[in-house]
């Protein structure tokens, strides 16, 4: 039982840091970095860590987070 309790909250957590991370990838089109790779970039440069907590982006991790 506490391990659903367990998952569901990190479930939730992972949920808003994505939501965060689209919120940040919506003004960096708006600056004008459109591609994903741009958008990479951009999310490096501004210290945004990815959601497995590392500091380097894939245009494929961007391409994942914006699909879901």
């Amino acid at each position: 039982m506490e391990a659903a309790r367990n998952g569901a909250a990190r479930s939730e957590q992972a949920n808003k840091a994505n939501a965060t991370t689209r919120a940040v990838i919506a003004e960096i089109r708006r600056a004008g970095h459109t591609t994903l790779a741009a958008i990479a970039q951009e999310l490096e440069a501004r210290g945004v860590g990815t959601p497995a907590g590392r500091d380097r982006w894939a245009p494929a991790q961007v391409f994942r987070l914006l699909a879901n």
